[in-house]
């Protein structure tokens, strides 16, 4: 199977913002590829050394961080914001 993901990701290839879609393709094919050989991945997780485990948890973790919304508190606080703020004053543009 890894193969056919190969496959996938060499014909959709690409990257970057303009290449959105084949991206998501790709990515959506190897979580297909992985809930259809669950216990292959059950089986490598249990042999695989504590690295490649922290590697392949981050690698699965950051899509999903990804969508967790955060407070307004937090995204209103992180450094460069009060630039942003006073370049949108500047344009005469609402703040986001």
């Amino acid at each position: 199977m890894i193969f056919a993901l190969l496959a996938i990701a060499v014909l959709c290839g690409g990257g970057g913002v303009r290449y959105g879609l084949t991206n998501l393709i790709v990515q959506l094919s190897a979580l297909v590829i992985l809930a259809v050989h669950g216990p292959s991945f059950v089986a490598f997780w249990k042999a695989a050394p504590f690295p490649l485990r922290t590697l392949v948890a981050a690698s699965l973790l950051l899509p999903l961080l990804q969508v967790v919304p955060l407070p307004p508190e937090f995204w209103t606080s992180i450094p460069g914001r009060k630039a942003i703020l006073e370049s949108y004053k500047l344009i005469g543009a609402e703040e986001s």
